[in-house]
C-alpha cells in the first residue's frame, strides 16, 4: 500500500471514528446514496432498502481502486468512424476510488435475474442497467462502479461530479497509444450491453445517430432503485388488474372468451397458501376449466411497450383430476394472431403441482422485441388450465383445482 492510499484511508477512518461532518463544498455533490429495492407487483412499495454514506461504503464494503486514469470515450459523430475505432473521443478522467454497485445493490436485498436498476442523479438524470451488468458482466464488459474519490479533487463533496458511475475495465490494457490506463470504448459499450442499454446520441444536424460511451456516466448519484419483473396475480396488494373464469368446456375452445362465469371470489387464489377454487364438470363429454385475464399495462412504466417486453412467465399451482377417468390438467396461453391456445405445460397425475411456461420475445439488432404482441389483445393475456379428462357419466366428474396463477412481465426501458 503507498502513502497516498493510507493517506486516504486514514482520512475515512477519522471521519467515522471521530464523528465529524463535513458541510457540503457544492450544492451539486452527493456523500450519500439511497438504495431501494420495489416489490415486485406494486413499484410504489419498498420491501428493502439502505442509506450508505461514502464513509461508510469505504470502510464497511471492498474499496475499487481504478489505478490508473480512466478514460471514456463520447461520440464522435463521424460518419466514417462511428465507433471511434481510430481513438477519436477519448477523454481522460483521472483516477477515483469507489464501490461495486454490486456491492451496493448486495445491502439491499441485491438483484436478480431479469432485475434492472435505475441509477439516478440528484438532478433527476437517470440511466438503467440490467442484472447482468451489475452481478455477471462479460469478461470484456467493465464493471459498474461509484466513486467517491477524484485524484484531482479528492473526496466528495470536493469532488462536485461525485458520486459519479464510471466503468472499470477488469482487463486494463494500453490501447489509443495511452498505458496504464482504463479505458471505456464505445466499441466496448455496443458489443458487451444489451442495445437498450447503450447510449446513443443524434448528431446537430439531426441526420444520424451515435454510440457515447460518456453519456452512460452519471454525476452526482443519489438513488439506486432496484425494480424486479412486474408480478399480476390476485393479490390485492398489487398495482394490476386481472379476472378469473369457471366452468366446463367441451374442447380446448377456439376463442379467447370461454369459459365465461367469474369466479364468485378471488379471494382462494389471490396467494399460494393452500386455499383452493374447485370447480366441477356437469356434463357428459366435458372438461373443468378455469380461465385467467391478465390486463398488462403497456403504456406505463409498469409494463412498458409490448417492444420492450422480454418475456412474459406464467405459472400455475393446483391439480387436475377424475373420478374414474384420467387424472391431470393441461396449461395453455393464448395467441390471438393465431387464433388458437398454445400448450404451456401439463400433468398426467392428480398431484398439487406447478404447471408453468415462458414466452420468449425475439431481439432484433436494434434491440426492437416482436413476438410477444400474438399473446396481447388490448392489453389482455389468456391463461387456461383445464382437466385432461372429459366427464363421461354421472360417476366420472372432471375437476380443477386452482391454489395460485400468476403472469411475471419481464420488459425493460432505454438510455437513449
Amino acid at each position: 500500500m503507498n502513502s497516498s492510499t493510507k493517506s486516504w484511508i486514514g482520512l475515512i477512518l477519522l471521519l467515522v471514528v471521530g464523528g465529524m461532518v463535513v458541510a457540503p463544498a457544492s450544492a451539486t455533490a452527493t456523500t450519500w446514496a439511497h438504495v431501494t429495492r420495489y416489490a415486485d407487483n406494486n413499484y410504489s412499495v419498498v420491501t428493502n432498502f439502505t442509506n450508505m454514506t461514502y464513509t461508510d461504503m469505504a470502510t464497511n464494503l471492498p474499496n475499487v481502486y481504478s489505478n490508473g486514469n480512466i478514460y471514456m470515450q463520447q461520440a464522435t459523430f463521424n460518419s466514417s468512424d462511428k465507433y471511434g475505432d481510430a481513438g477519436q473521443g477519448m477523454i481522460i478522467f483521472y483516477g477515483h476510488n469507489g464501490t461495486y454497485i454490486r456491492n451496493l445493490t448486495d445491502e439491499a436485498g441485491g438483484m436478480e435475474e431479469g432485475d434492472e436498476l435505475k441509477i439516478v442523479s440528484n438532478d433527476g438524470f437517470y440511466m438503467y442497467f440490467g442484472e447482468d451488468d451489475i452481478n455477471s458482466p462479460e469478461a470484456a464488459q467493465p464493471n459498474l462502479v461509484l466513486t467517491w474519490w477524484d485524484s484531482d479533487m479528492g473526496f466528495v463533496p470536493d469532488y462536485s461530479y461525485g458520486m459519479r458511475l464510471y466503468f472499470y475495465d477488469p482487463n486494463p490494457a494500453p490501447t489509443y497509444g495511452v498505458a496504464d490506463c482504463l479505458n471505456f470504448t464505445l466499441r466496448e459499450m455496443c458489443n458487451n450491453f444489451d442495445p437498450w442499454y447503450q447510449r446513443w446520441v443524434g448528431d446537430w444536424n439531426g441526420t444520424g445517430s451515435y454510440p457515447n460511451t460518456k453519456g452512460l456516466s452519471v454525476k452526482n448519484v443519489q438513488y439506486l432503485k432496484i425494480y424486479p419483473p412486474h408480478r399480476h396475480d390476485f393479490n390485492t396488494t398489487g398495482d394490476t388488474t386481472e379476472y378469473a373464469f369457471e366452468g366446463e368446456v367441451a374442447s380446448l375452445p377456439s376463442n379467447a372468451g370461454t369459459p365465461s362465469t367469474a369466479f364468485a371470489s378471488t379471494a382462494e387464489i389471490a396467494d399460494d397458501d393452500g386455499n383452493y377454487v374447485t370447480t366441477q364438470s356437469d356434463t357428459n363429454g366435458c372438461y373443468a376449466a378455469h380461465r385467467f385475464n391478465f390486463t398488462i399495462n403497456t403504456d406505463s412504466a409498469l409494463d412498458g411497450p409490448l417492444t420492450d417486453i422480454e418475456e412474459l412467465n406464467v405459472t400455475w399451482h393446483g391439480a387436475g383430476y377424475n373420478d374414474n377417468e384420467n387424472n391431470g390438467a393441461t396449461l395453455y396461453v393464448y395467441n390471438f394472431t393465431a387464433g388458437e391456445y398454445e400448450q404451456l405445460d401439463t400433468v398426467s397425475d392428480d398431484s398439487t403441482v406447478y404447471l408453468a411456461g415462458d414466452i420468449v420475445g425475439t431481439v432484433a439488432t436494434d434491440g426492437t422485441i416482436s413476438g410477444i404482441g400474438n399473446y396481447v389483445n388490448s392489453g389482455n393475456v389468456t391463461v387456461l388450465v383445464k382437466q385432461v379428462s372429459a366427464q363421461s357419466s354421472s360417476l366420472s366428474h372432471s375437476y380443477i383445482d386452482t391454489d395460485y396463477v400468476k403472469l411475471t412481465v419481464t420488459h425493460h426501458h432505454w438510455n437513449s
